[in-house]
């Protein structure tokens, strides 16, 4: 666009130098024909041969407009006003043929007089056209170059100014970004395009930089998760050694020496009671690679949460009494329906509760709660949440117990089972330590 409108101005400044010059070349040349050159007051002595050859004549009239002198033998007698203005418009015919004429007034002998010069109009064109021909024809070359080369010179200009007003609004913005995005290419998920200018390109940068964000917070969990995967299998690895290694051991004594069959009998209780550890850990595993991955759908009934609850303390009312534990049931009376998938629920609430039994002394006080809100809140007044695994208590392996293994059922995984049951549910379990007379509190919340 810009290229076309550089064209168009360097022809119309060709175009008005080239009619100034057609101007100043019919001016000269008409002037060796006009009446001002020609005649004077010794028209009687004047040279007309010049205008013979193109066929024209000089003509005197005196004041009555009555032709007193004519180089053309057939000229008429007198002109009328009509045919002077005509003769000077150049549309007086005479023999056929269109005349043009200049005139000039003059004085002789006290008298006035006017002269004409008449000449047929095809020799004015040619004239015109042809007078000083190889004088035009290089003025106009030398138009045409100039324009040329204006037209060059204002082009490089324009391209070179085009060139910094790109390099400043468009390329510099380009090589931040360029240069941020082979940062993240290269895993520096910390990179971020940094540049305040066009609108566009700040959009843009933004946009750059919340897409490297999710990238860096991708990064970050998919970390967490493999680590969470290693410290997974080491601790599993941890949790089964100790039961096996006494299964290993009491079946060898078994196998090896004669004992006295009390002595065997309980040996094989050990073997019984490790081999039920093994399976309930293997029992917890199973239902934790289930919850976490991402394609477990959910079995989901509609449920009264509130008759449910009652179902599951109903069921675990005699491990509470075994342990001198004094439960206190605040159950609303009101039916609260929710969708739930009644297996993995049960299992959250289990664990919930089964902290409560293997993990503090007898003789405390425990609380099952739930309100007309769907909140649940499972409570009791034993040992607190030691405070430095207070943030990773929900992670698996994690318990409060410095000696972790499968023989006090506390592998620590039942905590984790239960948040993502939870969560898988749509709801939240977080951990409120001394609430409302409490030493802690699991409090489970939905939307």
């Amino acid at each position: 666009m810009l290229f076309s409108f550089m064209v168009v101005i360097c022809l119309l400044v060709s175009k008005f130098l080239v009619d100034s010059v057609g101007d100043k070349i019919l001016s000269e040349s008409m002037s060796n024909f006009f009446a001002d050159k020609i005649i004077d007051e010794n028209y009687e002595t004047t040279d007309f041969s010049m205008l013979q050859d193109i066929e024209g004549w000089a003509t005197i009239l005196d004041e009555n407009n009555q032709v007193i002198f004519s180089s053309n033998e057939n000229e008429r007698k007198e002109y009328s006003s009509k045919a002077l203005v005509k003769l000077h418009d150049g549309q007086e015919k005479i023999n056929g043929e269109n005349y043009f004429a200049t005139s000039k007034f003059f004085n002789k002998d006290g008298k006035e007089y006017l002269g004409l010069i008449c000449i047929p109009e095809k020799y004015i064109t040619y004239t015109i056209s042809l007078y000083n021909t190889t004088f035009s024809l290089h003025y106009i070359f030398l138009i045409f170059a100039g324009g040329v080369f204006i037209f060059i010179a204002g082009y490089i200009i324009t391209l070179l100014g085009i060139s910094y007003a790109m390099k400043r609004t468009i390329v510099k913005p380009l090589h931040y970004l360029t240069e941020a995005f082979t940062r993240v290419a290269e895993g520096q998920y910390d990179a971020r395009a940094e540049y305040d200018g066009i609108y566009e390109f700040v959009a843009l940068k933004n946009y750059f930089n919340v897409m490297v964000d999710k990238l860096q917070e991708m990064d970050n969990s998919q970390k967490k998760y493999y680590q969470q995967r290693q410290q997974l299998f080491a601790d599993l690895g941890h949790d089964l050694k100790t039961p096996i290694t006494v299964i290993r051991g009491n079946s060898s004594a078994l196998l090896e020496k004669e004992l006295p069959q009390e002595h065997q009998i309980k040996l094989l209780n050990s073997i019984n009671k490790n081999a039920v550890d093994i399976n309930e850990l293997i029992d917890f595993l199973v239902y934790y690679s289930k919850i976490d991955c991402a394609d477990y759908v959910l079995d989901l009934n509609r449920c009264d949460l509130a008759e449910y609850l009652r179902q599951i303390v109903i069921d675990k009312i005699d491990y509470f009494d075994d342990n001198e534990i004094e439960l206190q049931i605040d159950i609303t009376e009101k039916s609260i329906f929710l969708d739930i998938d009644e297996k993995m629920f049960k299992r959250a609430i289990d664990n919930l509760l089964n902290n409560i039994i293997q993990h503090n002394p007898k003789g405390i006080k425990a609380l099952i709660c739930l309100n007309d809100n769907k909140r649940i809140i499972i409570a009791d007044t034993g040992n607190k949440i030691p405070d430095n695994i207070i943030d990773d208590i929900f992670e698996p392996f994690v318990s409060g117990n410095k000696s972790r293994n499968a023989t006090d059922h506390n592998c620590g995984l039942g905590l984790s089972i239960s948040k993502k049951i939870i969560e898988k549910h749509g709801g939240q379990l977080h951990l409120a330590q001394d609430y409302e007379g409490f030493s802690k509190a699991f409090i489970i919340e939905f939307d």
